[in-house]
């Protein structure tokens, strides 16, 4: 399979095609353009659909998260779009943050059942 480019991701996101989306952002995750594109642009981004593309990449990205852009992930979690905000706590969870604020909100994503397994999955590492 053909790994989708930014723009068929970007693309994806805006028209809610998260099966795609899923399918493809790992590929990407620790692609240059794509993690200039999420810290620059994607995490500020009017589309919170393209927000939440950009903190997903980072979610899942080995690049090392700066601290500017652990304050705008931290900042994310009151974004009107609930899953900006989930997310933004997966990626900082998945980069080695385990604050109390950060585990609050992946508490809080385990009520949601579109992110459960995910957030469940997050806290199960803590037993570890």
């Amino acid at each position: 399979m053909r790994q989708a480019n930014l723009r068929e991701l970007q693309s994806a996101a805006t028209r809610e095609d998260w099966d795609f989306v899923d399918t493809h952002l790992t590929g990407l995750s620790n692609d240059p353009k794509a993690l200039d594109w999420s810290t620059n642009k994607g995490l500020t981004d009017e589309d919170d659909n393209l927000r939440d593309l950009a903190v997903s990449l980072l979610e899942k990205s080995s690049a090392e998260l700066k601290p500017d852009i652990t304050k705008k992930l931290l900042e994310l979690f009151e974004d009107k779009n609930p899953y900006v905000g989930f997310r933004s706590a997966f990626a900082l969870f998945s980069h080695g943050d385990r604050s109390p604020e950060v585990l609050a909100k992946i508490h809080e994503a385990v009520l949601d059942e579109e992110v459960r397994e995910i957030a469940e999955g997050y806290l199960s590492q803590l037993a570890e």
